[in-house]
């Protein structure tokens, strides 16, 4: 037997020998019941009053919440183990079936596929990321909790690693991947640009893939033909065991993953194939570096130097420039006229990573001369208050994301002659007012992200206003749409002509709203014209309208499956916002503001579509958790955090209720 295989047995062997294994319903340990008492929130000091019913042994309530807590963890940390013995027994039982009564001639290729699912099982045995206990100590990246003796024995794998190549387990993982399409191995190798134990966000891996062209979806039918076809790249290589799929906010888990991760053990044969490939230029350690004179690709890292090319040439050869930790940005660009991606602003799951800039004016003139670029990425970079209009020049230019931003005050007059967008994120760029009147030519666009609706789209002064602002109504002309972000900059909701301009989208599936000055502490004067407002109101004789009313009684989009809403002002819920509006949307998001109840309908047969439920910083929202459950019967998943009037939800410590008799998506 290798040393790999004695090494994860002898791991079962010790949680086996520390824990008696019970055969326990996976979902009787992830799950709890409608009923009973749980700690709502991360902060018991919201939720569990002094006057509650003490323990059984007198305890605290606090005390007798995490030791629950801490039973339930226990519980399901040995389910998975349990788990782990019920697969080794059913392999084993498959493997004596074949001997007796599998075919000579086919005994060798069904013993081989066995021996593959055994190698991918094995890397995930270590470390699931959903017991890793472990803390990152960088802003964004995370370790995978494993103990000490297998430290020691990763240390000596990538000390020796090329020496090792014939371990059965690395020879597994190598046989795996060759099986794998061209496509599937290119998308693959790009993980290994990021640091070990990285958690990499969805979305940045998917831009990166369709900017090189790794990812290519000739579909024409459906406008989110590339989600499902990375999705589906995601599944594989989970499911083969190349990557760990990361659901969000690690214990605060969603019930889908939005991000995935390396094991360190995969990680390490991924970078052998890599530099075979002349992928990366990677170093001893495995980091990728600034260097592209053998390949291709070269990362940004802090400390490294890009250098310049001294021939055109040289200078062609470059495709992808990915910045991977470099926080100062000094660069020269006009010589990689052949680059496809470009992404120097910030890739982790932290906001708090921002990207500085020196010359920002030479750094974006740069980017002009690259003709082919397909993806653009400045996220989080500081010092941009105005893009170039060469940067419209980029005719090939697919992606383009701006968000977060913060001094960027005004988007080019000529952004609508990109043809080619699909993707526009300049949300969080809190400094823009209005949106260019081009915006509505770009009629390939499926996700627009952080679009103003200034004034209604009205303009105050013509004076003032030469050119005029796009509106939502000019939306109409992108046909491909299917998730936008919209911004409100004042506490005003959405009225009945802006339910009309969304109902012309006819692919709108995802939608979000912010309302921003709901959110802002209102100064002295602006608290003093709020005090004239109202009186004048009182004053006033005309009656009043229904609040949200929908005169023309506008359908809202029929096909939104998702709705996220941020800050909103208003005690009760839109109008536009009821079962019978939205009949199929299944995620409900609403995080601050001032809604006070979720149901605005009155009828006891008002039951929604939703299964997923996020409720957020909602100081004055008050529910019973019978009456939420009766509105929303098909709940599977439900999240909450920072809502202090919603007591007496049975959830976990996290502010997490799963549905125990659903089954759990992704």
């Amino acid at each position: 037997m290798d040393w790999e295989s004695k090494h994860w047995e002898s791991l079962l062997a010790v949680a086996n020998r520390k824990y008696k294994l019970n055969e326990v319903s996976p979902d009787d340990q992830l799950s709890q019941s409608d009923g009973g008492i749980g700690n709502t929130d991360g902060n018991n000091r919201d939720n569990i009053s002094k006057d509650e019913i003490r323990g059984p042994d007198n305890s605290s309530p606090r005390v007798t919440s995490l030791r629950e807590k801490i039973k339930n963890d226990l519980s399901h940390f040995k389910s998975t183990l349990a788990w782990w013995r019920q697969k080794a027994d059913d392999l084993e039982s498959e493997v004596r079936s074949m001997m007796m009564l599998a075919p000579h001639d086919t005994l060798e290729d069904k013993l081989r596929d066995v021996e593959l699912e055994i190698s991918s099982l094995k890397l995930n045995l270590a470390a699931p990321h959903n017991l890793s206990k472990a803390k990152s100590s960088t802003p964004g990246l995370s370790k995978v909790g494993v103990d000490a003796k297998s430290n020691q024995m990763l240390e000596k794998l990538q000390d020796g690693f090329e020496k090792m190549s014939a371990s059965p387990t690395i020879q597994g993982v190598q046989q795996l991947y060759n099986r794998l399409d061209e496509e599937y191995k290119n998308c693959l190798l790009c993980l290994t640009a990021f640091p070990e134990n990285a958690i990499i966000k969805k979305r940045v891996l998917i831009n990166w893939w369709v900017g090189e062209g790794l990812l290519v979806v000739t579909d024409p039918k459906g406008s989110m033909a590339v989600e499902k076809a990375a999705e589906k790249i995601f599944k594989e290589l989970g499911e083969k065991g190349f990557i760990m799929l990361v659901h969000k906010k690690g214990k605060r888990r969603s019930p889908v993953p939005d991000s995935c991760q390396l094991h360190p053990f995969m990680r390490r044969v991924l970078i052998t194939l890599a530099k075979k490939a002349k992928f990366f230029d990677l170093d001893l350690q495995g980091n990728a570096t600034p260097d592209y004179s053998q390949c291709t690709r070269a990362c940004l890292v802090e400390g490294g130097q890009l250098s310049r090319p001294s021939t055109v040439s040289e200078g062609r050869k470059l495709k992808t420039l990915f910045n991977m930790n470099e926080q100062f940005l000094d660069l020269k660009l006009d010589f990689f006229i052949s680059c496809k991606v470009l992404q120097l602003g910030r890739w982790m799951v932290s906001a708090d990573h921002n990207i500085d800039v020196d010359d920002a004016p030479s750094l974006l003139r740069g980017m002009g001369t690259m003709k082919r670029l397909r993806y653009l990425s400045l996220q989080g970079v500081t010092k941009i208050g105005k893009l170039p209009a060469s940067i419209c020049d980029l005719y090939n230019l697919t992606i383009l994301d701006l968000g977060a931003c913060q001094s960027l005050e005004t988007l080019p007059r000529e952004i609508g002659s990109l043809k080619k967008l699909t993707y526009l994120d300049f949300s969080e760029c809190y400094m823009i007012s209005r949106m260019p009147k081009s915006l509505k030519n770009l009629q390939q666009l499926q996700v627009l992200k952080g679009f103003v609706l200034y004034q209604d789209g009205k303009k105050k002064d013509k004076s003032e206003n030469r050119e005029e602002a796009c509106t939502l109504s000019d939306l109409a002309s992108m046909k491909k749409l299917w998730k936008l972000s919209l911004r409100l900059d004042k506490a005003d909701d959405l009225e009945d002509e802006h339910i009309k301009d969304l109902s012309q989208l006819p692919e709108l599936t995802s939608l979000m709203i912010t309302w921003i000055q709901a959110t802002k502490q209102p100064s002295s004067s602006d608290r003093g014209a709020g005090r004239k407002s109202k009186r004048r109101k009182e004053s006033s004789k005309e009656p009043k309208k229904p609040e949200n009313s929908l005169s023309g009684g506008e359908p809202f989009p029929g096909k939104l499956t998702k709705l996220d809403l941020r800050g909103y002002p208003r005690p009760s819920m839109p109008k536009w916002l009821t079962h019978s509006e939205v009949k199929v949307l299944e995620k409900l998001y609403i995080r601050g503001g001032n809604l006070a109840n979720l149901n605005r309908d009155s009828h006891s047969d008002s039951l929604w579509s939703v299964k997923i439920l996020r409720l957020k910083f909602l100081a004055n929202c008050e529910i019973e958790w019978l009456d939420l459950r009766h509105h929303f019967p098909s709940l599977v998943y439900l999240e909450k955090f920072h809502c202090p009037k919603l007591k007496l939800f049975p959830c976990d410590g996290y502010g997490i209720w799963m549905n125990p008799n659903a089954k759990e998506e992704g």
